[in-house]
């Protein structure tokens, strides 16, 4: 799926939580380069399990 020309990606929930949290260092060069050139999502489904795992205290922030 594209928007003007540049690829959606959609993120997964671990992908998230890393970039939150700053760990780009877990990326490799090829995920860091598409995460800094693309227009990015984060659908529904990971947002409801980001307040899950934020319930059962497996991130501390929301």
């Amino acid at each position: 799926m594209e928007r003007a020309g540049k690829p959606m990606i959609f993120l997964d929930t671990h992908i998230v939580v890393w970039l939150y949290e700053g760990l780009v260092g877990k990326l490799t060069e090829k995920s860091k380069d598409a995460i800094e050139n693309n227009d990015l999502y984060i659908s529904q489904f990971v947002r409801l399990e980001m307040q899950y795992l934020y319930e059962i205290k497996r991130i501390t922030e929301k």
